[in-house]
């Protein structure tokens, strides 16, 4: 099997933004983030992510495997009331 690309992550998060990892350490992230809730997106290369096995299905597909690095966003919804 060929490497995983590494992830380069942008978020609103100071600690975060900015930082690259290896795929198989977002994993915690994962569970880290509210990511279940309607609050907050994980997007890589401009899909919507809602779990990390479809992270890890994402990774293995044709283009992405063989790329050096991911771009992960981390987005937090904007709700507005009134």
């Amino acid at each position: 099997m060929s490497k995983l690309p590494k992830l380069k992550i942008k978020a609103p998060f100071a600690g975060l933004n900015g930082s690259v990892c290896e795929l198989e350490d977002f994993e915690h992230r994962f569970n880290y983030l509210d990511y279940r809730s309607s609050l907050v997106f994980i997007v890589v290369e401009g899909k919507v992510i809602r779990s990390y096995e479809e992270l890890l299905h994402l990774a293995e597909q044709d283009p992405y495997r063989n790329k050096e690095f991911l771009e992960v966003r981390i987005v937090l919804s904007v709700m507005g009331g009134g």
